[in-house]
């Protein structure tokens, strides 16, 4: 993005943070906001909470850890935004074998076979970087 780009998104996301303090939505005043999104330290510390609080989420509600390294799009796909629980036949019931071919991070394998229940879950994942988490 260049100067232009930024200094336009920054202005937008400036007035957009001005309307919300205004209206009790928020209470960080624009220097935070400001702050906010030029300091990547700060951006890196606030993601690492999120991942952490994450992680808890997941551990606490499905049973399940993950290490620290996986990626979090794959977390929240799965558990925060339950897009399985809207396909039926992606719910698979106690005992059932499940075959999981494309498995990525093993998100939905292990999703199955700890907190599905079933009693065999059999996962490909043929990229390396994948396979790797």
């Amino acid at each position: 993005m260049d100067g232009y780009g930024i200094s336009n998104a920054l202005r937008f996301k400036a007035r957009s943070f001005q309307y919300y303090r205004r209206t009790g939505i928020v209470s960080a005043g624009i220097k935070d906001i400001i702050r906010e999104a030029m300091d990547r330290d700060y951006r890196k510390s606030r993601y690492a909470r999120f991942l952490s609080g994450l992680s808890a989420y997941v551990e606490k509600n499905y049973g399940i850890r993950f290490s620290d390294d996986t990626p979090p799009w794959s977390l929240t796909e799965i558990f925060l935004d339950n897009i399985y629980d809207s396909i039926g036949e992606f719910i698979p019931g106690k005992g059932d074998t499940v075959v999981d071919v494309g498995a990525q991070f093993g998100d939905y394998s292990l999703l199955c076979s700890r907190y599905y229940g079933c009693s065999r879950v059999i996962a490909f994942e043929p990229l390396s970087g994948n396979f790797r988490y």
